[in-house]
């Protein structure tokens, strides 16, 4: 136990009434954000039967209760506990519960979309196996948020913590004050720990090696793609050289390495294509480990210093009710961010005016986010189905030359029959 804690310090009004108001203002956009999303993907059919959207709709579903209880503030406190308190223990605590299924659930959603992107860009699981795994990818986060939850009920851990209601003592601070007896939460900073904070630095160190592992191996990528595009414009260049100084005679063989060239060509293409799209779902995956970060990096660093010193740190506090309430609307920001590239570069690139030779005109940011926000927009998870479906398991450069090989050495045998005289000569 720290010498002289005061867990709770007594703030003045006008700090109260920060506490209680600005969660209000920070709590909407977050609300506003994830009701979009999970309507994004519920009134698409293609996109309720995929993983990635079905895990990002639930997350955000679980963003949205803990967002709402965060909007209602000091509301749901006891009265006389707090600025604007004028609720019950029984409101406080069944906001208490909502509020920590809700954010423990969240949390655990962000580590499963963080294993989603580590097992799709690391260690490159196709869409169909990663599908394999889904119920576990949901299970968890459920399970151990409401599971937790409701443990808190029967122990009446959920009591008026100042801003908000959560684990804490009641009356506040009789833990560390021999004239206060505890009613209510006894061992709350153990059940803290163990209900939640463990979970909270479990998912944020997973996030953070994820993270680690997805830019080197898309660094990987890139230097490989690099090599083998150089490895192909040269062989394409040899054999260039080749066919200018090659007699008539040999004419088959070169046709059979034009072919084989085209086909170099198309998987070059196809592998450059994949290769951006990985750099994009690995763009993604910072963003929304970056998203969750902002959002609980504060109240971790505020509650381990209020553990270790026993004194809650006022500036952190409000860092908290500022940042803690909007990962909603910072997942909404990054859901959007790929359709709103996509278009923005699809007309920049768009072809020349029919009026002239004069480019179309680059669209506005509002006409961007429009055309992102719309339900028929077009997610990089459609190109993803598409490649992986024309791969099939046969776009290796061995079995291209293989069958191209093959085909020319058929049509030679045909013409050698049809034509004996000219093989005779």
């Amino acid at each position: 136990m720290p010498p002289n804690p005061k867990y709770l310090p007594p703030f003045s009004l006008e700090q109260q009434m920060v506490l209680a108001l600005v969660p209000k203002f920070t709590a909407i956009p977050s609300i506003v954000g994830s009701v979009y999303i999970v309507q994004h993907v519920l009134r698409s059919r293609k996109r309720r039967q995929r993983t990635y959207h079905r895990l990002l709709a639930l997350m955000s579903a679980m963003d949205f209760i803990y967002a709402i209880k965060v909007f209602l503030s000091t509301w749901i406190n006891p009265e006389g506990t707090g600025y604007l308190a004028s609720g019950t223990t029984q409101t406080c605590a069944a906001a208490g519960f909502l509020g920590h299924g809700g954010s423990l659930s969240s949390i655990m959603y962000n580590g499963s979309l963080t294993l989603y992107y580590l097992l799709t860009i690391v260690f490159s699981w196709r869409l169909d196996k990663v599908k394999r795994i889904e119920p576990l990818l949901h299970g968890l986060p459920l399970a151990i948020g409401w599971s937790t939850a409701f443990a808190t009920l029967p122990m009446d851990l959920m009591n008026p913590i100042g801003w908000t209601c959560w684990i804490g003592y009641f009356p506040v601070t009789c833990n560390v004050n021999p004239n206060l007896e505890c009613t209510r939460g006894i061992n709350a900073s153990i059940y803290r720990w163990a209900f939640f904070h463990i979970e909270l630095w479990l998912c944020f160190l997973f996030s953070a090696f994820a993270m680690v592992n997805i830019y080197f191996r898309l660094r990987k990528n890139e230097i490989a793609v690099k090599k083998y595009e150089f490895e192909s414009q040269a062989e394409r260049s040899f054999e260039a050289d080749e066919s200018i100084q090659a007699p008539q005679s040999g004419r088959s063989l070169m046709n059979r390495r034009s072919t084989t060239g085209r086909n170099h060509h198309g998987l070059s293409s196809r592998k450059h294509k994949k290769h951006k799209l990985s750099r994009r779902f690995g763009s993604q995956a910072a963003f929304y480990i970056l998203a969750f970060f902002l959002s609980w990096i504060f109240p971790m660093v505020m509650f381990l210093v209020a553990e270790v010193t026993g004194y809650l740190l006022y500036p952190l506090l409000v860092t908290t009710v500022v940042f803690n309430p909007m990962q909603g609307f910072f997942n909404c920001l990054i859901y959007i961010r790929p359709r709103y590239i996509r278009y923005r570069e699809g007309r920049r690139d768009a072809s020349p005016s029919s009026v002239g030779n004069t480019p179309s005109r680059v669209p506005s940011h509002i006409q961007c986010l429009r055309s992102a926000v719309e339900l028929a927009a077009i997610d990089d998870e459609d190109e993803l189905e598409r490649i992986e479906e024309s791969d099939s398991g046969k776009d290796t450069v061995e079995l291209v030359e293989n069958v191209a090989d093959r085909t020319i050495e058929w049509k030679d045998q045909g013409q050698a029959k049809d034509n004996p005289r000219s093989t005779n000569e």
